[in-house]
């Protein structure tokens, strides 16, 4: 392997582990001021209030209610711990902080780059997203309109066809009654034969 190779694998593992060592630190401020939150959350907590509560057991047994206090908080605390590493386990909230510290890092020293802010204007705030979603509802439409368009052109076909062939079938029975008309009219007997055809159609 040539230098140049291992100093280029070299900087690829640093910055392999620079990008890990900087969401160690993100994760380790986020767990930092999720304790702190909590610590002040549980600061409310006091004995005082144990004491204000319970006033009979406080004076009959101080020490055992000073005890469930502290277990309480301790409970309390582990539980908030668990609950919210859960979450952010869920949502996936570690990757996130991370992926916006790299965006807020590459945003870094582009000042001439103006960022959207809202007007206080709902309408006009709301005026792009609406334009997207009026847009794919008219592609939508559109898409709606041709496939129509194309099923209306192939009923016309099948219609074409359809009429096409009864006036086949049209010229086919005239041909036939004249044929018959043709081989009856001398005695009488076509005479004979329609009557006995609007007899059946009667019936």
């Amino acid at each position: 392997m040539s230098n140049m190779e291992e100093n280029l694998q070299s900087c690829n593992a640093n910055a392999t582990n620079s990008n890990t060592d900087t969401d160690e630190q993100l994760k380790l401020h986020l767990q930092n001021a999720i304790n702190r939150t909590a610590k002040a959350f549980l600061s409310n907590l006091k004995y005082s209030l144990f004491k204000s509560y319970y006033p009979e057991i406080h004076q009959n047994d101080s020490t055992n209610l000073k005890e469930l206090h502290r277990q309480l908080k301790s409970q309390l605390t582990e539980t908030i711990h668990e609950e919210v590493e859960e979450l952010c386990k869920e949502v996936d909230l570690y990757a996130s902080i991370s992926s916006l510290d790299k965006l807020i890092q590459n945003h870094e020293g582009k000042d001439d780059v103006e960022a959207w802010r809202p007007s206080g204007n709902p309408s006009e705030d709301m005026r792009d997203h609406l334009y997207q979603m009026k847009l794919k509802h008219k592609r939508c439409l559109e898409f709606t309109l041709q496939t129509m368009a194309l099923q209306n052109k192939e009923l016309e076909k099948m219609v074409e066809e359809r009429h096409t062939d009864i006036l086949a079938i049209k010229d086919r029975i005239d041909l036939l009654s004249a044929e018959i008309r043709n081989r009856y009219k001398d005695d009488g007997s076509i005479g004979v034969l329609q009557k006995q055809i609007a007899s059946i159609a009667e019936t």
